[in-house]
């Protein structure tokens, strides 16, 4: 297929991204790996101090430390619970699978656990050739950005773009199997350690930051009244419309500031069945044309020099490189309503069995 936008467009604004992924890239960093690790609770602050043992375990000079760690926050998920969310990313597979093998964290894994506090983790990794990475500044401090080489991005600012920068993409390769969800019966999750693992094919997931930290103070303001509320909205639209949006989660979190600078402020972090269905919403959705719109009309005010960090990591998943726990957890967490999920027994039950 042919992109839908001449050799020789020229686009409205500059936006950078990884380009075609180029063999010296691959070798240096073979796929897109990370985990989203959620402590949840219904009163906020309540996990903080599972928050910490987590994040120390992640932090540790130890077998599988990931190259860096975010973390973030959601106020309300789709149950009214809070969710603290870290974001650790690898440079390969083999590395994530030795961290959540250690004994210690494995140790965690097996630990029971009732009460008010759960936790959660959805571990993915996935080829490069099914990403597509945007930003609109060159030098990317958030997700697996700070490791690429960022480069001036031709193909942007209109419907279709990301068809065109990913090979991938434009051929359909990358596109699921068009399905749709259905929340099934509700799981007996509280108390329980439950696993998904046998997802689809291909399933979509969407990391958008902001950041405004440094724009300008009229620029700060512009943003947090007319952008900020649009862009909190559509998060908030698929959060709870799921079923018709295809969408099995949605998350919009506050950057909490731990000494890593990625200029972040708010993310949407966001499970869709295929490609095709975040292409569905973005194209076609009221709540993401007034963020699209939004956002044009917010570079046209400031003639496209703004010092805001905007963009996303889009990837598509295969069949078997993705792994969900839930600890715990309210049974509307996550791919939980969506698909079967499996108790998992503690290793030292099973060993003693």
């Amino acid at each position: 297929m042919q992109r839908s936008r001449p050799d020789d467009y020229e686009p409205p604004y500059p936006t950078y991204g990884i380009g075609e992924v180029s063999g010296d890239v691959k070798k240096a960093q073979p796929e897109y790996i990370c985990s989203l690790v959620g402590v949840q609770s219904l009163e906020p602050g309540a996990g903080e101090a599972l928050t910490q043992r987590i994040l120390g375990l992640l932090t540790a000079d130890d077998v599988g430390k990931p190259k860096h760690v975010e973390r973030a926050r959601e106020s309300r998920d789709n149950a009214g619970y809070a969710n603290d969310v870290l974001m650790p990313y690898w440079m390969s597979a083999e590395e994530m699978s030795q961290f959540w093998a250690r004994p210690d964290v494995q140790a965690l894994l097996d630990e029971p656990l009732e009460g008010p506090v759960g936790w959660w983790r959805e571990s993915f990794h996935a080829p490069l050739t099914g990403l597509d990475s945007s930003s609109t500044q060159p030098d990317m401090r958030w997700g697996l950005g700070r490791y690429l080489e960022q480069k001036l991005e031709r193909f942007h600012s209109y419907f279709g773009s990301m068809r065109d920068r990913v090979s991938d993409f434009l051929s359909g390769a990358a596109d699921g199997e068009a399905g749709q969800i259905a929340a099934g019966q509700t799981v007996e999750s509280f108390g329980n350690r439950l696993r998904v693992a046998d997802l689809p094919d291909k399933i979509c997931f969407i990391r958008g930051p902001f950041g405004w930290r440094k724009a300008t103070p009229e620029q700060v303001v512009a943003f947090e009244a007319d952008m900020l509320p649009i862009f909190e909205a559509g998060t908030n639209y698929l959060r709870d419309n799921p079923i018709d949006a295809n969408c099995m989660s949605s998350r919009f979190l506050w950057e909490v500031d731990r000494g890593l600078d990625t200029e972040v402020d708010v993310n949407v972090v966001a499970w869709f069945l295929t490609l095709k269905d975040l292409e569905e919403w973005t194209h076609h959705h009221p709540t993401h044309l007034a963020i699209f719109g939004g956002f044009h009309k917010f570079m046209r005010r400031f003639e496209g020099q703004v010092r805001l960090t905007a963009g996303h990591e889009v990837i598509v998943v295969p069949q078997g490189q993705a792994v969900m726990e839930y600890v715990n957890c309210h049974p509307k967490t996550g791919m939980l309503p969506y698909f079967p999920a499996q108790r998992v027994e503690p290793q030292a039950r099973k060993a003693a069995a």
